[in-house]
């Protein structure tokens, strides 16, 4: 199976989940790890998975290394393309708390794709508490996609 991990990053902390998710598989996947890009859209293929870790801005904004893959989604049709949205954010922000993990969940669904796992959000920071439910949450997915 192919995965791809495409990511946004302000701070790097969505960078360094990224680069953690990526350690988390073993080398019987092909791992291609790399920022939001429209183009990968275009390398998905059915059975493949892509894991998004996007940026929040602002008042609950995409954050610009990941706009234009969302604005390519409105033409992607992602039948038999698995995905999963996480991000870091800062519960501050309230209502706004990784809203991109949300926003681009919602858009990924409605391409047709399949949500293998809800979205996570993760408070702040990339500590062991929030390793360890990533890779609670991962196991899972991986459970999933081994049944599939």
């Amino acid at each position: 199976m192919q995965i791809y991990i495409n990511y946004a990053s302000i701070d790097g902390h969505n960078l360094e989940l990224a680069e953690f998710l990526q350690a988390q598989f073993d080398k019987t996947n092909s791992v291609s790890l790399g920022s939001c890009s429209p183009q990968t859209l275009t390398k998905l293929k059915p059975g493949n998975l892509l894991i998004l870790v996007p940026a929040t801005y602002g008042s609950g904004e995409i954050a610009a290394p990941g706009l234009t893959m969302y604005q390519a989604l409105s033409k992607w049709q992602g039948q038999d393309v698995y995905f999963w949205v996480l991000g870091i954010g800062d519960q501050g922000y309230g209502d706004d708390f990784c809203q991109a993990v949300l926003t681009f969940d919602q858009a990924l669904a409605q391409t047709g794709a399949r949500r293998l796992q809800s979205p996570l959000l993760l408070d702040y920071e990339l500590d062991q508490a929030n390793e360890e439910l990533v890779c609670q949450q991962l196991n899972h997915l991986k459970e999933v996609l081994a049944n599939e």
